[in-house]
């Protein structure tokens, strides 16, 4: 399943990947290779952040090293500031990447938000 073949325009609104359902009328980023969407484990109902990386995209043996080094570090990572990965898993064409759900939004504004409150 490609990137492309996840959108609303061309799908139902809601699409199921391995133990999470994707609403994909509700994207919270987008990047050059990845939509961010909101979603639901099906298992718990807990809300989570599903990051969809179009890996036919991403056609450079750097591009795919980068993809790597994001995956490795964010399987690391345990700090109270930053999002929990949750799982990773992908398909022929895509990875995804799912993370804790950060309801305030992205850093970029919560700074600006900030920034507005101290002036």
């Amino acid at each position: 399943m490609m990137l492309s073949q996840l959108q609303p325009s061309t799908q139902a609104a809601t699409k199921k990947v391995e133990n999470y359902l994707i609403n994909l009328t509700e994207v919270l980023g987008k990047g050059n290779f990845s939509v961010v969407y909101r979603a639901v484990n099906t298992l718990n109902n807990e809300p989570v952040a599903v990051k969809v990386i179009d890996l036919n995209s991403m056609r450079t043996s750097a591009l795919r090293d980068l993809l790597q080094s994001e995956i490795e570090i964010l399987k690391i990572v345990r700090h109270p500031n930053c999002l929990q990965c949750l799982d990773i898993f992908s398909s022929n064409s895509n990875c995804y990447i799912v993370t804790e759900l950060c309801n305030e939004g992205d850093l970029e504004s919560q700074v600006i938000r900030s920034r507005s409150r101290l002036e």
